[in-house]
């Protein structure tokens, strides 16, 4: 990498628009970049710290527009009146062009490291950009947030395979690019597919879907049939088919107030036994649609596939007896909603259903 000191007019740089914090968002205006950064509160501590100390220890690396444009296909258009681009430092540089720190204006110069890489062809320049910003924002103190690494990770990957790389080659050279091992790159990589496949089915961010995530069971089995392969490819149908059950059973799973990791604990249990009963993998998934269509208690369920038939029927047992306490203190008086009504009367049907059975 070269990377040249100097000093450049504040006014001439621009706020990198595909930086990945801002993914998603690259239509927004210079402007609306700034603003949307400063409003963070990571930046507003930025800020503090700049009206006291404005010092360049680690100094903000930009490179041309045009090797910019010409890496990322970016038009050109949109970045007129600018001749420079920030390549690491954006949120630095959002606040100084925020006008928000004292004695900065357009016309300040501002202490750069200009970054010219030595191949000029497009796939071999943006991979160059992708290594310097892997190496500040994914295997350094100074980290991106955990959905902004696994976006460059995914792209760092997805540059490697356009420059002819095999699968596991282009996942090793990432690796050996940011300092950081094969594992954590083969677990971002597959983090960043189950974002993209909830994404499809829920319409919700990357970083709304970060938390469900974490209840994937992690065997490779499980995720063949999720229709996720070991060589970070997926079967779109089966996962928009898989990965939507999944979504809305974790979705009543919170609601019934299990956390997550309890979940994942719950599903490795329940793709185990089934695996071991040697049962249908479509049977696996009507077994979990038909749970969350009826609702049932979620904890129940999966804690009834290990249960043997003695704690099985104490399990049963406390339950009746809690029921029963709760009924006991249900009030004289009270306004209930046709709702209620209707599901007490499901309840006495299952009851006297039970009772039939057991005697």
């Amino acid at each position: 990498m070269n990377l040249y000191s100097t000093s450049i007019q504040l006014s001439k740089i621009a706020i990198n628009p595909l930086n990945p914090r801002y993914v998603g968002q690259a239509e927004q205006t210079q402007n609306d970049l700034i603003a949307e950064t400063v409003a963070k509160d990571y930046a507003k501590e930025l800020l503090n710290g700049m009206n006291q100390h404005l010092v360049w220890i680690n100094k903000i690396v930009v490179t041309t527009v045009d090797l910019f444009c010409k890496a990322y296909f970016y038009d050109k258009g949109k970045l007129t009146g600018f001749e420079y681009v920030v390549l690491e430092g954006n949120t630095r540089t959002s606040c100084l062009k925020s006008g928000r720190v004292r004695g900065v204006g357009d016309d300040y110069k501002l202490p750069v490291l200009l970054f010219e890489p030595k191949e000029y062809k497009a796939p071999q320049l943006l991979d160059a950009f992708m290594v310097l910003q892997g190496v500040s924002n994914v295997s350094v103190v100074k980290e991106w947030d955990d959905v902004a690494k696994v976006r460059h990770i995914q792209n760092m990957f997805n540059t490697k395979m356009e420059l002819g790389r095999e699968v596991f080659e282009a996942r090793t050279c990432v690796a050996s690019e940011l300092g950081i091992s094969t594992n954590k790159v083969t677990m971002m990589l597959r983090r960043y597919i189950s974002l993209r496949c909830l994404g499809r089915v829920n319409k919700r961010s990357m970083e709304a879907n970060w938390a469900f995530v974490d209840a994937i069971p992690k065997m490779a089995y499980v995720r063949e049939m999720m229709g996720v392969y070991d060589d970070f490819t997926y079967n779109r149908k089966i996962t928009d088919f898989t990965y939507g059950i999944f979504y809305k059973l974790i979705k009543l799973a919170i609601k019934q107030g299990l956390d997550i990791r309890t979940m994942r604990d719950y599903l490795t249990t329940y793709f185990k036994v089934s695996q071991n009963l040697e049962t249908n993998p479509r049977d696996l998934w009507d077994r979990l649609s038909k749970l969350i269509e009826k609702e049932e208690d979620v904890a129940f369920f999966m804690e009834s596939l290990t249960k043997s038939k003695y704690e099985e029927e104490r399990f049963w047992i406390n339950k009746m007896d809690a029921l029963l306490r709760d009924f006991r203190h249900f009030p004289d008086e009270i306004e209930i909603s046709e709702d209620f009504v209707q599901k007490l009367n499901t309840l006495i049907i299952s009851l006297e259903q039970l009772r039939d059975q057991l005697t």
